[in-house]
């Protein structure tokens, strides 16, 4: 059989799809137990802002940012351009969401390594959402999943540098389980064909915003640091091996997992992936590092 010589960032990021496929799977599929209630913490539903966006804007690093860049400008409905500085900004409506910075000399990123585990875009309405849907599917990008949260629809898929991304769509917060005055998100298969069957898709950019990212970590003793530094509450403790957490009444802004990180493995600063986040949150420091060395930017300083 004739082969054909690959990038080595090409031959890192087919083995990052393939353990994303593998995660994803078991994550769209895995039953909830019981909630570890020593991890709980009261969120004051009553008086928080849901629909504040919390989430600002993320940052990548890719040594081929332009076919990047242009991956997200396609699903996500929005536009693309080249700053005075090299890089990359993915744009929907009037927010920018992505800032993608081109270094052909960057490793590959280690998919067992802490880091980026998805990020997810938030659609406004369902419409739009199955339109991001079908441009995905009309993409030839990986599909690893999709799931009703009970809270959201999502579909989980991943970029052309191997980091996992999901597309959802809330449902009205009426509708959001919940037991003893918490979030009470689940897993279930979502019949995607349904969905779309008697979908038109239409180009769609407008609104669409960053609705929270999903770390991958070693330890989910980070949350401490995630409460502290950022002012985040705990909404949800119910998944094995994985915490949610969030401002206000919404059910995630961030959520860690352990499902996937080595022991020993460090994240790598001169690779691959999410280096920034920028996020609205008052109270909170202008600018924070985690212990893993992903950068957190207070625009509300």
């Amino acid at each position: 059989m004739e082969t054909k010589d690959r990038h080595p960032s090409e031959e890192g990021s087919l083995t990052r799809r393939r353990i994303i496929e593998a995660g994803l799977a078991a994550f769209c599929s895995m039953a909830v137990p019981a909630p570890v209630s020593a991890l709980a913490r009261t969120v004051d539903w009553a008086s928080a802002d849901l629909c504040r966006p919390v989430l600002r804007s993320a940052a990548y690093r890719s040594r081929r940012g332009e076919r990047l860049a242009d991956f997200y400008r396609r699903i996500l409905g929005g536009e693309s351009e080249r700053t005075a500085a090299g890089s990359w900004r993915v744009s929907a409506g009037s927010e920018t969401l992505l800032e993608i910075v081109e270094d052909r000399g960057l490793a590959s990123s280690h998919p067992h390594a802490p880091g980026l585990f998805h990020m997810a875009f938030l659609f406004p309405n369902r419409a739009d959402w199955l339109s991001a849907v079908h441009r995905l599917r009309e993409s030839g990008a990986p599909f690893f999943g999709a799931s009703d949260h009970g809270v959201s629809h999502a579909v989980y898929s991943a970029d052309p540098d191997g980091h996992g991304v999901e597309l959802a769509w809330d449902k009205p917060e009426v509708e959001w389980p919940r037991s003893d005055g918490r979030v009470a998100m689940t897993t279930r298969a979502l019949d995607l064909r349904g969905e779309l069957a008697n979908h038109s898709p239409s180009r769609s950019g407008g609104a669409v915003r960053l609705g929270h990212v999903h770390l991958q970590t070693d330890s989910l003793g980070d949350q401490t640091d995630y409460r502290q530094s950022l002012g985040l509450a705990i909404t949800q403790d119910t998944y094995p091996g994985a915490l949610f957490l969030a401002r206000g009444r919404y059910h995630h802004h961030l959520a860690l997992n352990v499902w996937r990180v080595r022991p020993g493995l460090v994240r790598n600063p001169n690779a691959e992936g999410l280096f920034r986040l920028e996020w609205d949150l008052p109270g909170s420091p202008a600018a924070w590092e985690d212990r893993h060395g992903l950068e957190f930017v207070n625009q509300a300083s």
